[in-house]
């Protein structure tokens, strides 16, 4: 298992998560690892994609005829 350190939580956070965490007769690392578990379940990658695609679709790259996304970007880089 992974593990993390969160840095400069403010006291008003950390006194809220303590508060929260005893109301629900937890310890405060494992009051954490609930919001923490229940949050990235409720990311939906299908969801995001698309999202994603929406926004490609309203706004599609036009390349010049004959050009392809490679030349793109080695015209890109080449400009640095």
């Amino acid at each position: 298992m992974a593990t993390l350190t969160v840095r400069k939580l403010s006291d008003e956070t950390y006194e809220g998560l303590g508060l929260r965490a005893k109301k629900n007769h937890r310890s405060l690392e494992a009051e954490v690892r609930d919001i923490l578990d229940r949050e990235a379940k409720a990311f939906d990658m299908t969801a995001w994609i698309a999202e994603v695609r929406e926004i490609r679709a309203r706004n599609p790259i036009k390349l010049p005829d004959s050009m392809t996304s490679l030349d793109l970007l080695r015209k890109e880089r080449d400009s640095w």
